[in-house]
């Protein structure tokens, strides 16, 4: 009994000392990797981590002398001079990714919002398109089909200038409105030979003075569509280079000192077999901010950048709201037509004196009378022929002056009878029906009716028997078939589609969101990349450079007290995207003040050149001391804006009636 405990007493002892000499070799060891290694310690866990890192260099079994490495010397090492070499070279590339990633980060963001922005434009250029193509349908009929290109030309400009092509926005509404001026009036005279010749004439004078077929409206749309699609277009160049910028200089390339250091910090520590450490925060800091220092000059005018940015999207918020403009564009085009039909006599007398009166065509035998196939703009009527309105000649055959036609037109009867030599348009039908489709548009906006009244207008569209005319390179219609897409007015935006939330409100909260994430990304990319690849912040056990134990030297600001980076070689790169950065930002800025980013003789926010048929309203700039651009015309939800007031036309038309027949008793 005491012989079998005295035997497991020893045996417990005998474990013991094992246990104990087990411990003492494993501190011996440890002792060993921070003091350094010894010729027989094997190079395992080197060989491993390094193939982790990508190295297919050839690493020795057991430590080599080291004294002779130009990075990492040791007395002995598990790293050769060829396997430092291929060290210095994967640093390299290491130091581009991790720059690289998080530029990337800066880059994909500012990409895919600017595809996002740029898709929701076009879809409400587009949309507008659709809903005058629907309203107008539904009250030209065959009518609008015949004469369509007009309308689809205007908005394939109006996509053009968003593109960024060289064009004037003056110039695309004043085409637009000379050629609807054409077709019009020749549809207002049908019982007049109106050849091509003399519809040239029509345009040549339709900037004349005493003209103003469409009063102020010409301008007045140009005017605010200019501004909204300058402000749109401004953004999404602004997003376009905020995204280059970020790609150019992702493209970094390290100079030699900063490629050393980052190999020191990374493949030091492996090569004396500690595989098991990060790199101390601090150093990783200090290095980072050395090799880094010119993306922390850049910061400055990414943050104006940014600033910039911010300011255009309280436009597109504002006065500069593309969305507000061409929700209602279907509606101003057709005021425009109802402006020019109120005005279609003094409009017929004033072109029969400057383009001359016209041979008339063939008409019934009923009295001098003609029917005129003028579709939904008045139906068919009976008219009696007007009067050959004979110009008084200055006895030298020049074209009188618009002061002389001013004159003259003043001394003609501001009303006539039908049967007494004058023609008379009534077009209440026309415009009644209008002003029905347009209140009851509006009435279905914000209601379930809208989407059970576009279903049942598709449906009646396929059921039709509007298939006999035919259209070529006229959008949205591709065969003989009208349109199935037909938008009705009211629902001209993207909140429209129940499938799909994105409105212009939501869109610019989401940019400022992503604005403010990207500030200030410059200055912390240091940080960004090194909470990566170095150790926490709090950690005591991390590699300072030379060995295990922790970083001492404090983190810097400037580069002239970097204790890791000495010297600098300036970034080409980001010198020249610093440049081009400052270039955006005077156009944002001049674009948030209401001028135009590159303004041109022809055409600027300020521009005060005549339209065709303006006569009306004011264009003038902005107050120079001002920042705010007011709007041009009437907007339910701007009751200072200036403009044509509908119920102003219909009191002075009712008046002048009145006032002639009173006369005339």
């Amino acid at each position: 009994m005491v012989l079998n405990c005295i035997s497991r007493t020893m045996h417990f002892t005998t474990r013991l000392v094992l246990v104990g000499l087990s411990l003492a070799a494993i501190a011996t060891a440890l002792k060993t990797n921070r003091r350094g290694l010894r010729a027989t310690d094997p190079c395992t866990e080197t060989r491993r981590a390094l193939q982790l890192s990508g190295l297919k260099q050839p690493i020795p079994h057991t430590a080599v002398n080291g004294q002779a490495l130009q990075m990492c010397p040791r007395e002995y090492s598990c790293c050769t001079n060829e396997v430092e070499a291929n060290l210095i070279t994967q640093s390299n590339l290491d130091f581009e990714i991790q720059v690289e990633r998080k530029c990337s980060l800066v880059e994909h963001m500012f990409s895919n919002k600017s595809a996002k922005v740029d898709d929701f434009f076009q879809k409400l250029v587009d949309n507008a398109k659709n809903s005058l193509d629907g309203l107008f349908f539904r009250t030209y009929g065959s009518l609008y089909v015949d004469n369509s290109a007009i309308f689809m030309n205007l908005f394939d400009n109006l996509k053009s200038y968003y593109h960024g092509e060289t064009m004037l926005m003056e110039e695309i509404f004043d085409n637009f409105f000379t050629s609807l001026l054409q077709k019009v009036f020749k549809l207002m005279n049908s019982n007049y030979i109106i050849d091509d010749e003399y519809m040239q004439c029509i345009g040549d004078k339709s900037n004349t003075d005493g003209l103003q077929p469409f009063k102020g409206m010409p301008r007045q749309l140009s005017m605010r569509v200019h501004r909204a699609f300058i402000t749109a277009r401004s953004f999404i160049r602004g997003l376009e280079v905020g995204k280059e910028l970020a790609f150019k200089v992702a493209k970094f390339d390290p100079t030699h000192e900063c490629t050393k250091a980052f190999m020191k910090m990374s493949y030091c520590s492996k090569c004396q077999g500690i595989t098991s450490i990060k790199p101390c925060h601090g150093l990783c800091l200090n290095i980072m901010k050395g090799c880094l220092h010119d993306y922390n000059t850049l910061n400055s005018v990414w943050n104006e950048y940014i600033d910039a940015m911010q300011l255009i999207l309280d436009r597109l918020e504002g006065h500069h709201n593309i969305e507000s403009v061409l929700d209602p564009f279907a509606i101003r085009i057709s005021e425009a037509i109802m402006t020019l039909q109120d005005s279609k006599l003094r409009l017929q007398t004033t072109i029969f004196a400057l383009c001359g009166t016209p041979p008339k065509a063939n008409t019934s035998d009923s009295g001098g009378e003609f029917l005129m196939p003028f579709g939904n703009l008045g139906g068919m009527e009976s008219f009696a022929l007007p009067p050959s309105y004979e110009w008084p000649s200055n006895g030298n055959g020049e074209t009188p002056s618009p002061a002389d036609l001013e004159n003259y037109l003043a001394k003609l009867p501001g009303s006539v009878k039908r049967g007494e030599g004058t023609v008379e348009f009534d077009l209440t039908a026309s415009r009644e029906k209008r002003s029905m489709d347009e209140r009851d548009d509006t009435d279905r906006k914000s209601t379930r009716r809208a989407r059970r009244g576009r279903r049942r207008h598709k449906q009646r569209l396929r059921e039709s028997d509007f298939t006999d005319y035919s259209m070529t390179n006229v959008d949205p219609y591709t065969s003989s078939q009208p349109n199935p897409d037909l938008y009705e007015y009211g629902d001209t935006d993207k909140t429209s589609d129940p499938s799909d939330d994105t409105s212009l409100k939501s869109l610019v909260t989401e940019m400022r969101e992503m604005l403010r994430a990207t500030k200030d990304h410059w200055t912390n990319l240091p940080t960004a990349v090194c909470n990566d690849v170095a150790a926490a912040t709090d950690s005591r056990s991390c590699w300072n450079g030379e060995s295990e134990g922790t970083y001492d030297s404090p983190s810097v600001e400037e580069r002239s007290e970097n204790p890791e980076i000495i010297g600098h070689i300036p970034d080409q790169v980001i010198k020249a995207q610093t440049i081009a950065m400052r270039d955006i930002i005077g156009q944002l800025k001049n674009v948030y003040v209401g001028r135009d980013p590159f303004p041109s003789d022809d055409e600027s926010y300020e521009s005060s050149g005549d339209y065709s048929g303006s006569g009306e309203g004011s264009a003038d700039g902005p107050d120079e001391k001002s920042d705010v651009v007011k709007p041009l015309y009437n907007d339910p939800q701007c009751p200072t804006c200036g403009g044509t007031n509908l119920s102003t036309t219909w009191s002075l038309m009712a008046l002048t009636v009145i006032a002639c027949w009173l006369l005339q008793k």
